[in-house]
Parts: C-alpha cells; sequence; structure tokens
C-alpha cells in the first residue's frame, strides 16, 4: 500500500482507522527506502480501540518518529483532525478500515456538519462507503488515498451503488 500511496518527504500521512500504526509505518518505510527525509513527514492517526492506539503511540516512538499524532477516538462519529470546524486536509490519506461496521453513527451523518454524505448516506448497517467519503473528504486538493475495502463494496445495491457510481 505504501508504494502505491507513494508517500513524500514533508507529506502529512493520515490514517483514520490506524489499529496499532502499521500502514503509517510502511509509509515511513517507503519514504526511508527512496532515500527520504523521514522527520519531515507529518504522521496522524486515529483509532476507537484504546489498546490499539497506545500500541500504535508506542511504535511511532519504538519507529524513532518525533512528529505524529494518534488519537484514540471513534472517527466516524467524532473526527479528532480538525481545523476551522473542517475536516483537515492531508497529503496521503491510507487506511484498512473495519468491513462492514455496524451501529457506525449513520445518524450523525444525516446532517453531517463535515459534509461527508455529500454523495449519499451509507446504510445503517454497514459503514464502508462512510469509510470512503471520510478518507476522500480528509485529502488535501492534490492529495492522494489507498484504501482496501472489501470487493463487495462496489456490486452493492442501494444508497452504496449510487456513492460508489460518483467515483
Amino acid at each position: 500500500m505504501g508504494l502505491l500511496l507513494d508517500p513524500q518527504e514533508g507529506d502529512s500521512i493520515y490514517d483514520p482507522a490506524c489499529g496499532t500504526g502499521g500502514m503509517l509505518i510502511e509509509c515511513l518505510n517507503h519514504v526511508k527506502r527512496n532515500s527520504g527525509h523521514i522527520e519531515t513527514l507529518k504522521l496522524y492517526g486515529q483509532e476507537k480501540n484504546p489498546s490499539s492506539s497506545m500500541i500504535a503511540r508506542l511504535n511511532m516512538i519504538f519507529h524513532d518518529i518525533s512528529d505524529f499524532k494518534i488519537v484514540c477516538a471513534d472517527t466516524l462519529m467524532a473526527p479528532a483532525y480538525q481545523e476551522n470546524k473542517t475536516l483537515k486536509e492531508f497529503d496521503c490519506v491510507i487506511s484498512n478500515p473495519p468491513y462492514s461496521l455496524r451501529n457506525w453513527g449513520s445518524e450523525l451523518w444525516e446532517n453531517d456538519i463535515y459534509g461527508r454524505n455529500v454523495t449519499g448516506l451509507p446504510p445503517k448497517n454497514c459503514a464502508d462507503m462512510a469509510w470512503v467519503q471520510h478518507m476522500i473528504k480528509s485529502m488535501g486538493h492534490n492529495g492522494r488515498m489507498a484504501i482496501i475495502v472489501p470487493h463487495g463494496i462496489l456490486f452493492r445495491g442501494g444508497s452504496e451503488q449510487k456513492i460508489s457510481a460518483v467515483y
């Protein structure tokens, strides 16, 4: 995934479902392999599982990363990274979010203050397209994104089909 995303020196990299930070470390290693200065990277992660988010912070420290922020909170219900009441934008957005997440906060997305539902409201029992929309909204103007989703996401009917048709 890091190779596909191709992060560069100075990039801000965000994983909204970072788990233990593996994809952020993969991006760091990609820059390192390409003789980049990893100290110029700005790494951001959010994870709702307290144990995983703590391990992600330790993982950053073990890899000598000084400029990182890992927040323990639910990304879909309470995104941590904001600027001027909008979502912060990043150069690179990468994630392997939880598949088919139920009870993900769809009621908050009906009138989402961040505009993440611009192409439609994902179904209440499956957050896959909510993750996609959140990540797209978190990309900067020239940003890049890599996401792992179940292959079925592109072939489901209903609101997910309408959302995926836009992208």
